[in-house]
Order: C-alpha cells, then sequence, then structure tokens
C-alpha cells in the first residue's frame, strides 16, 4: 500500500496548501517546515504560527495527519521542545538532528 506525504518547501507549503491539498484528497501525512531548535525556549506563538493543525489535535480539517519538524544538534533539547507538543498534538511530532546548519 503507497502512502503520500506531503513535505514541506519553506516559503511554499504553508497551513492553507496543506488544508486546501488535504481535502481535494490522497494524502495521508503532512509534514510542517523546520522549527529550528537552538537553546532558547520556544514560545507557544512559534508552533502555532508554522502549525496552526495543533489548535485542530494536529491535523487538518479534513483529518490528515500534521507532524511537526525539527532541526538542530541537541536531540535532548529537541525532546524538551517536543514535550507540550507532543500533547496538544496527540504525539504527533518527527525530529530531525542535523548537525550542519
Amino acid at each position: 500500500m503507497n502512502h503520500i506525504t506531503l513535505a514541506p518547501m519553506e516559503g511554499v507549503i504553508d497551513y492553507l496548501l496543506r488544508e486546501l491539498l488535504s481535502e481535494i484528497g490522497g494524502i495521508d501525512l503532512c509534514v510542517t517546515e523546520f522549527i529550528r531548535v537552538t537553546g532558547t525556549r520556544l514560545p507557544a506563538s512559534v508552533f502555532h504560527r508554522i502549525c496552526p493543525e495543533l489548535k485542530q489535535g494536529c491535523q487538518t480539517r479534513s483529518g490528515t495527519p500534521v507532524h511537526i519538524q525539527f532541526l538542530g544538534n541537541n536531540p535532548q533539547l529537541h525532546m524538551t521542545m517536543s514535550k507540550p507538543i507532543k500533547i496538544a498534538g496527540q504525539g504527533r511530532t518527527m525530529s530531525n538532528t542535523n548537525s550542519a546548519f
């Protein structure tokens, strides 16, 4: 069985396009743009700006799951940042550890 994931393209694939394409159908999963993880704890507004679907249980209005991507070089910090999102989004997060910025 094939699954289609809508991958992010910074500045192109945003909340509105995820909504539109998931309503058309055929998309099994959407992924947000990267949230860059640094040594500073980010405010909730950053997460909601990149993934407004957090208010809907991390899914589009049509029910397609949305995963959030983190980018940074500190896996421990990724876990700290994703904890509140896992609660709000029913555990739907992705984490990318990349030491090359």
